[in-house]
């Protein structure tokens, strides 16, 4: 990746490798760490990135709604977003606010869209974080993809601030983007 001198052209690029994080699965930013609050603890996963829309600065993963991410957006809805691309040494940090999707249209259609094997997950009785005698899936064998729809949740962030990090041969460099209603406001800051 070359080394930005413009602050729009940077912002485009961003974009760029968000958005193709969310169509290639072998992008590193395909699998990025989400993050929430909960009980004034930060909690880190890694998700997969399923759809961007560069308009509306919304980025989409689905999840099953008795995981703990769920109540954690219900109690705190700022949340972060974090990739890593290890062959640019570049770090990306977005934040902005969580919205929860259940049984609404967005669902629908993100449930509708997705691949089944995608969705197999969303089969499990026992919910996400529920203690087991042993190591298991909690996946049922006999049970149809449709019936996992009860579990399904689509999240989606707006994004409102963008952090940037590159680790440049020729020198690091940083730079910080800011959504307000007047527009955005972006600067080079020190790494």
């Amino acid at each position: 990746m070359k080394r930005y001198q413009d602050l729009d052209e940077l912002l485009n690029q961003i974009w760029a490798m968000v958005e193709q994080g969310s169509q290639d699965p072998d992008h590193p930013f395909h699998a990025p760490t989400f993050g929430t609050v909960s009980a004034h603890t930060p909690n880190l996963r890694t998700v997969i990135l399923r759809e961007v829309d560069l308009q509306q600065r919304l980025l989409l993963f689905h999840s099953d709604r008795r995981a703990q991410k769920i109540s954690d957006i219900q109690s705190h809805s700022r949340v972060t977003w974090h990739f890593w691309d290890s062959n640019y040494n570049a770090q990306l940090r977005l934040m902005g606010k969580a919205e929860l999707h259940f049984d609404d249209a967005i669902a629908d259609a993100v449930w509708q869209r997705s691949y089944p094997n995608s969705l197999k997950v969303y089969l499990k009785p026992i919910a996400p974080h529920t203690e087991v005698e042993q190591p298991q899936s909690g996946l049922s064998d006999k049970a149809q993809v449709e019936e996992g729809r009860k579990h399904f949740a689509v999240i989606q962030t707006r994004i409102d601030e963008i952090d940037f990090l590159h680790l440049h041969k020729d020198g690091h460099y940083r730079a910080h983007f800011q959504w307000q209603e007047t527009g955005v406001s972006s600067a080079w800051i020190i790494p």
